[in-house]
């Protein structure tokens, strides 16, 4: 129950912010809708974010940045949230390389 309840808070934020800015993008301007799109790709790149954090890697960040002691091992969590913040940048930046080859590729006529 308590994994349950952790899956449900991590993700709840994203899940959210993807679905509602779909729900929306049948109203409004243009400005509007290009704005839910980046909201919804937005979402989309935080979920392959944590999926990456899962998937890729066998080292349990959040564990590691509790239980590190600073007087210990002074450089733990430093390398630990360089690790989190490298990932979260390669995929927001393949994200961001995806996004435009489709608008290329869709409007170089």
């Amino acid at each position: 129950m308590k994994t349950i309840y952790s899956f449900i808070s991590r993700h709840s934020v994203w899940i959210s912010i993807g679905l509602i800015s779909l729900w929306l993008l049948g109203w409004g301007s243009a400005e509007l809708k290009t704005i839910l799109v980046i909201l919804t790709i937005e979402s989309l790149a935080l979920a392959l974010s944590g999926f990456c954090l899962y998937a890729y890697t066998n080292i349990d960040f959040v564990r590691g940045l509790y239980q590190s002691k600073e007087k210990e091992e002074p450089k733990t969590n430093y390398f630990l949230i360089q690790a989190i913040s490298f990932i979260f940048l390669g995929v927001h930046i393949l994200v961001g390389l995806t996004v435009l080859g489709v608008y290329i590729a869709q409007f170089s006529n």
